[in-house]
């Protein structure tokens, strides 16, 4: 009976979440107002992956007009990436009850911080992807992104809205012990496919990230994630725990 009981919470959320992304007009909801600074942070970031190079603007209001209709068709977009993540969330709700609890606070140990070391120094350039499509250079840029970022060693647009920094966390990171597979990403830390990096570099800089992480008495100084906002520590060791071994073990490390 008890376990049913824990079936039926789990997949009550699920549907809640469902719920809630369905039931209200995306455009108008999701899409927060846009600043013209943020706009350009967004579109620097983009010109950086696609290696145009491009770090100037000319801000005139048909450009402002014309990025703000773009931005929104990119958070629109992503939406409809976060609505197609709606399965493997609830597949892994489902699983939940079965999972082993992840405590926020074993992250920031010299055991955790000793066995990532470990493990992403057993990653190599020939290293195979178990699924997914990023190479091994294109896995720990995207782990430095989304580990560093709050540890200031990235300035990423803020692509957060009402529900990714509710429903969406509180699911994400509280509920969940484990990353759905086939969860689809943010603009802010999708790699291009063609785009590639200097693979020595970005495991050097990801072992200083996680060390710096690791080491962290408290994540108060820490900036927000870019799609779930501000974190307690809790909800930062669980997220930084499920985000880093998912794709430790995508290289089977």
């Amino acid at each position: 009976m008890e376990r049913q009981a824990l079936l039926f919470k789990y997949f009550s959320a699920a549907l809640l979440f469902i719920l809630f992304y369905f039931s209200f007009d995306l455009k108008r909801i999701l899409l927060p107002p846009v600043s013209n600074v943020v706009l350009c942070q967004r579109f620097l970031l983009l010109d950086y992956y696609k290696g145009s190079g491009r770090s100037t603007f000319v801000l005139s209001k048909n450009s402002i007009i014309d990025m703000l209709q773009k931005a929104k068709l990119k958070r629109s977009i992503i939406n409809r990436y976060l609505l197609g993540s709606t399965w493997p969330i609830i597949k892994a709700t489902l699983k939940e009850p079965f999972m082993k609890r992840i405590k926020g606070k074993d992250f920031f140990s010299e055991k955790m911080l000793s066995t990532l070391t470990n493990r992403v120094n057993s990653i190599t350039p020939l290293s195979q992807r178990q699924w997914g499509t990023m190479s091994p250079d294109q896995m720990l840029h995207h782990l430095n992104l989304a580990t560093g970022a709050a540890l200031g060693y990235f300035d990423l647009p803020d692509e957060s809205y009402l529900m990714s920094r509710t429903i969406s966390k509180w699911v994400l990171v509280d509920l969940l012990s484990e990353q759905p597979k086939g969860l689809l990403l943010p603009l802010t830390f999708k790699i291009p496919p063609t785009r590639h990096f200097d693979f020595e570099y970005e495991k050097k800089l990801l072992i200083e990230i996680i060390n710096k992480a690791c080491n962290s008495k408290t994540t108060s100084t820490w900036g927000p994630h870019p799609l779930f906002g501000r974190m307690s520590d809790n909800e930062w060791g669980r997220l930084l725990t499920m985000h880093i071994d998912y794709h430790l073990k995508q290289f089977a490390a």
